[in-house]
């Protein structure tokens, strides 16, 4: 018998065992002590704290526990790191490649389960992007569009509902804790001109953001099919507000060390100047962006609806 105790984390209680919460508190206390003389240090805090509950979360749900454990606890710390971590790596001074460009994998050496833990229906899509490696979102994207038949392709509805409802008896599930670290898509609201999905494409994918832009105007003349595309991505994809989110565009796992340094990177002043072509070539964007801007509250209801029905 273990006493337990209850905990708030990003405003969501849990209750923890007490000698999970004395190395939890300890583990915290360090992350306040040195990020407390960083610029935006609660904002900093709070992010870590929300993924540390976000953990926890899936922890409580997909194992069906009522309490926090030790093991739960030092696997957090195993995935995330401790300070002393990389206080020792800056101390040998060693510059380590943060792409985390593994050697490929061949797929045929995985096995294809439903992801239980990031399901939104049955766990079909999610166990797809686990097994390739790929944002959720595209699979989603992918069944959505073609489950309504807005590829033109016959019975394709047909197909996709009961390719789905096989998938969903015959493949087994499976229980995935641990946060992946492929990227994942976010609009980039830094960079943004109009819903920032081009910018978050260009995080993405490495492609040049200018010509992606490009692009996206040309297809405007093949029967507005490329307004059509944006929109729909702007409504479902959600936005990278927090340091993390950004980090998750550019496929870094979420860990102590790699939030230092992407902080100090934000720090960096951007003495870059936007040219004057660079200006004329984004003005019909912005002249854009302007009237969205002013019908952004009559389409937040539809980006709710699509993001609803996109989670399938």
């Amino acid at each position: 018998m273990k006493k337990t105790l209850s905990i708030n984390i990003a405003g969501i209680v849990f209750h923890i065992e007490e000698d999970a919460y004395a190395t939890l508190d300890t583990y915290l206390k360090s992350i306040h002590a040195y990020f407390k003389n960083f610029e935006g240090a609660k904002d900093i805090v709070d992010d870590i704290e929300a993924r540390i509950a976000e953990k926890f979360w899936n922890i409580r749900e997909t194992e069906k526990t009522e309490a926090i454990t030790q093991v739960h606890v030092d696997a957090l710390i195993a995935s995330l790191g401790t300070i002393a971590d990389f206080q020792e790596i800056e101390e040998e001074d060693v510059k380590k490649d943060q792409t985390f460009n593994e050697a490929p994998k061949s797929v045929f050496s995985k096995s294809f389960r439903r992801d239980l833990s990031n399901k939104k229906l049955g766990g079909v899509a999610s166990g797809i992007a686990n097994y390739f490696e790929i944002d959720p979102i595209w699979v989603r994207v992918i069944m959505v569009v073609g489950f309504f038949g807005l590829i033109p392709l016959l019975y394709v509805g047909n197909f996709v509902f009961w390719a789905y409802v096989i998938c969903w008896i015959a493949i087994p599930g499976e229980i995935n804790v641990e946060a992946k670290s492929y990227r994942k898509f976010y609009r980039d609201p830094e960079k943004k001109v109009i819903g920032g999905v081009m910018a978050g494409i260009a995080a993405y994918t490495g492609w040049d953001i200018g010509l992606l832009r490009i692009l996206a105007v040309i297809s405007l003349f093949f029967f507005g099919s490329g307004a059509l595309a944006y929109i729909f991505i702007l409504a479902i994809t959600p936005e990278a507000k927090s340091l993390t989110d950004k980090m998750e565009m550019t496929g870094e796992p979420i860990t102590l060390e790699n939030i230092e340094r992407n902080i100090k990177e934000t720090v960096q002043p951007d003495s870059a100047e936007e040219k004057p072509i660079t200006r004329i070539l984004l003005f019909p964007f912005r002249a854009f962006a302007a009237i969205f801007t002013a019908l952004k509250p009559i389409l937040m209801g539809v980006r709710w609806f699509a993001q609803y029905i996109s989670g399938i």
